[in-house]
């Protein structure tokens, strides 16, 4: 009699704990917000919550109300092929591959494209 009550205790407290409500907000965000192209490749978030979109007319970063784009930068890179990967690194650092390696760097505002070719024969160069 006893383990019946404790198996039907146990199983009315375990059918009480799985069944939460969560409640997630999810936005759309298009061309019409300001988004580069309505197609995305990559995204990441940085340690300051920013969010790096890459589409294929470059990389945006978003801080859930408006977008900076970061064509300027990024004009050595070639977008002849689109984003295909984006990391935020704990340097402060963004990297983004095309048929190319490059670096952002979010405290300077500055980017890096190394040449993958020359980037490994000499590991640590800088090639533009």
């Amino acid at each position: 009699m006893i383990r019946l009550l404790l198996s039907l205790l146990l199983c009315y407290s375990l059918s009480a704990e799985g069944q939460q409500n969560n409640q997630y907000i999810f936005r759309h965000i298009d061309q019409g917000d300001g988004l580069l192209h309505n197609s995305v490749f990559a995204i990441t978030q940085d340690q300051q919550g920013f969010m790096w979109i890459g589409t294929p007319n470059g990389l945006q970063r978003y801080d859930g109300l408006r977008f900076k784009n970061y064509e300027k930068e990024l004009m050595p890179l070639s977008y002849s092929t689109p984003i295909k990967n984006i990391y935020a690194d704990n340097a402060n650092n963004i990297w983004i591959t095309t048929t190319q390696l490059a670096r952002i760097n979010i405290i300077k505002n500055s980017a890096t494209v190394y040449d993958e070719k020359n980037l490994l024969k000499k590991p640590g160069e800088k090639f533009v």
